[in-house]
């Protein structure tokens, strides 16, 4: 006996007449298996595109992570920098202001020798 291909009927299928496939209703059983076939390997064909996409995002995050924490490292390394530096700007302040003090010190024995020597050189002169 021949194998014949079983047409389905034509109004009573499950599927709708109307709506995202209404030509599943004129299909026999042959083409509904091929239809069946042509979506499974799209479905792998987007699933595989979906793989490749993923690993290459998940690849990215891996990057973009590795920048982060170098650039968190690298701040972090900023900031102690930015510490010290305050610190050696803070002694260096003091050690000016000290040497400021000092500076006047200075300056005013400066005008009291300066002031001491005005007086000799007079008494000098009043003396010849």
């Amino acid at each position: 006996m021949e194998h014949q291909q079983q047409l389905l009927p034509m109004n009573p299928l499950p599927l709708p007449a109307e709506g995202p496939l209404p030509e599943l209703g004129m299909m026999t059983m042959m083409q509904l298996r091929r239809f069946a076939q042509c979506m499974q390997m799209e479905k792998l064909d987007i699933q595989n595109e979906f793989d490749i996409c993923r690993e290459k995002y998940e690849g990215d995050v891996e990057k973009l992570v590795e920048k982060i924490r170098s650039q968190e490292v690298l701040l972090a390394s900023v900031r102690t920098s930015a510490a010290n530096s305050a610190r050696e700007v803070e002694r260096i302040t003091a050690e000016n202001r000290s040497l400021t003090d000092r500076a006047q010190v200075l300056e005013a024995e400066v005008r009291s020798v300066n002031a001491a020597n005005e007086e000799m050189a007079i008494e000098i002169k009043t003396v010849h």
